[in-house]
């Protein structure tokens, strides 16, 4: 991984004007982690990270120029946005693309391969767990390689067990290597074998089983949208399945707060929450990348990604389909083919 690399081509394109902001990441205020900026100047570019603490889907944040509103008399600015993405990033990228969110031609797209990111929760754990010192962390520098996740900062290391420390779903990537890119950071990197591990032990469970795991699990929501909001794939003005939300969403306008009731419906139900999960899912039936971020911000540990895995499992074996992998495809449910199975239909 390489943070030169990155810092030039971000600050190039920006100094030559041919892209109007560059999206990447900088190191977060705890050390462990980092966090998405925009960068409009190269002086901003240069402080641009690139390492496993870069678990974010830069993605989600492409959306943000579309809300953007135009001051009296100001013209468009046309050019490109830059973006910096790993393999599961430019998925999202391509599902955007396809669906006509954005043109290609919208989007300058820099691309790394990755071998995986850290779990930073796991990652401060076992930090504390051999206390070292929080300190050090104003000076920490992550990287991979081989099986082992390196921490680097005072002129020290320590190393952790790969398999330790890194999101899980890294674990099981097929597409650590950008689908999409016009210029690439990085050698090329082994997918992981084309196996769903994670899924045996829900796929063991009776129907009622699952009912029941699934109940208890969507019991805890307390409905914060996070899930939603962080999804690169969910990019509607108004949310479909949010209306038995009782609190109001960050997209929100305060005239739509005024005109629109369904946004002060009744406290949600564990009806109500079971309805909101699996409605969204169905909205997400052959676009999700599985990028993981649902899973990762949930404030209270619902394994949603379990769904998006057994949902991507199914699509795939089904029908034969995978999201984000081109721009130029419709999307599952934008196409027919004779050949279709017809299992699922009364």
């Amino acid at each position: 991984m390489s943070n030169d690399q990155l810092r030039k081509i971000a600050s190039t394109l920006l100094a030559e004007g041919k892209v109007k902001y560059f999206l990447g990441n900088v190191r977060g205020a705890d050390g462990f982690s980092s966090k998405p900026t925009t960068a409009r100047t190269p002086e901003e570019a240069n402080e641009f990270v690139w390492d496993p603490s870069c678990v974010n889907n830069m993605a989600s944040y492409l959306h943000e120029d579309k809300k953007r509103i135009l001051k009296r008399g100001e013209e468009p600015d046309t050019r490109p946005i830059g973006i910096f993405v790993k393999g599961c990033d430019s998925r999202s990228v391509a599902l955007n693309i396809q669906e006509h969110i954005f043109e290609r031609e919208q989007i300058y797209i820099v691309g790394a391969t990755c071998e995986g990111v850290v779990d930073v929760p796991k990652l401060k754990k076992a930090w504390m767990k051999r206390g070292l010192p929080v300190a050090a962390t104003n000076t920490l520098q992550l990287s991979i390689v081989g099986n082992e996740v390196i921490a680097s900062f005072d002129g020290k290391q320590e190393k952790f067990a790969k398999d330790d420390v890194i999101m899980q779903r890294c674990k099981v990537c097929r597409y650590p290597n950008p689908v999409i890119h016009d210029e690439l950071i990085g050698e090329q990197v082994e997918p992981k074998p084309d196996a769903y591990p994670d899924l045996e032990e829900m796929e063991a469970m009776s129907p009622a089983e699952r009912w029941a795991f699934w109940t208890d699990q969507f019991s805890n929501c307390v409905r914060c949208l996070a899930c939603r909001n962080v999804c690169p794939a969910c990019y509607c003005r108004e949310c479909s399945v949010q209306r038995s939300n009782p609190a109001f969403g960050p997209r929100t306008t305060p005239t739509e707060k005024m005109a629109k009731a369904q946004f002060s419906n009744k406290t949600p139900t564990k009806e109500d929450n079971f309805n909101f999960h699996m409605s969204r899912m169905y909205h997400m039936t052959g676009r999700c990348t599985n990028c993981g971020e649902c899973n990762r911000v949930c404030p209270v540990g619902i394994p949603l990604r379990l769904l998006t895995r057994k949902m991507d499992k199914d699509v795939r074996e089904t029908y034969d389909h995978e999201s984000g992998l081109d721009t130029e495809p419709k999307n599952l449910l934008a196409e027919y083919r004779d050949d279709d199975p017809e299992g699922g239909f009364l």
